[in-house]
């Protein structure tokens, strides 16, 4: 379940709406408008529940500590991204391993874009790729901006995940989409601090199981008793001068 909170804001008559949704695996199913004061059901599923809101009166009155005011104050500390309107998409392409259960998976993930709508495809040489695609639904990030997840399975074994693209399309780009691969080398790079921190905690663990092999060893020859001599005394030193 995600809560988004926004502030829309009517460029030809000024006016402020606050806007609160709710949503399900990234599909939106409540919403809330101040200047309505009332909950509406985006999914036929959640009318009940939008209903039993309106008519309980509890949840619009806490909706009215989400006033226009708040939204106009938001508004204005963030002029330059409202006047930007947009916010382009940045994307990565992370392989997740197969197992006997599942074969491979190449997940893109999407983040950062505004406004809402996105296009995410994978393509192979050209083409729509074949394969398996899922897709995380549209979510928001803490601030105004979406994110999505597009994975496809690599059931073909001549399929190699260099082969596949991940194609973005949204209206911050224009005619161009953002085109992602996925780069075998940055995976590298980014399991080398890892692979390093490995081998210093090997080495630790090894001097540490030296340390207490030798400690056993000297507990087993038993503890140390000083060698038994003869008392000192005159006549000793006597014949010794002889």
């Amino acid at each position: 379940m995600q809560v988004l909170k926004t502030c829309e804001l009517d460029d030809a008559t000024g006016a402020i709406r606050a806007v609160t949704r709710y949503a399900l695996n990234g599909e939106d199913v409540l919403r809330y408008q101040s200047d309505q004061n009332r909950w509406f059901s985006v999914h036929p599923a959640a009318w009940r529940v939008a209903e039993r809101w309106n008519r309980a009166g509890e949840m619009v009155g806490v909706m009215k500590l989400f006033m226009p005011q708040q939204c106009r104050f938001w508004i204005e500390n963030s002029a330059p991204f409202t006047a930007q309107k947009t916010a382009q998409p940045t994307a990565r392409v992370v392989l997740v391993p197969g197992t006997q259960a599942q074969p491979r998976r190449l997940v893109c993930h999407v983040t950062g874009f505004y406004p809402r709508d996105i296009e995410v495809t994978w393509e192979r040489r050209g083409q729509v790729a074949q394969g398996e695609q899922l897709s995380s639904g549209i979510r928001p990030n803490g601030d105004p901006t979406f994110q999505i997840q597009v994975s496809i399975e690599l059931g073909q074994k001549r399929a190699g995940p260099a082969e596949h693209v991940c194609v973005v399309r949204h209206s911050s780009l224009g005619n161009t989409p953002l085109r992602v691969t996925w780069d075998s080398q940055a995976m590298g790079q980014a399991l080398l601090p890892l692979i390093v921190a490995g081998c210093i905690l090997s080495l630790l663990g090894l001097g540490a199981l030296g340390w207490h092999l030798r400690r056993s060893q000297g507990d087993k020859k038993g503890p140390y008793s000083p060698a038994q001599t003869q008392p000192w005394t005159l006549g000793s030193a006597a014949a010794m001068a002889k």
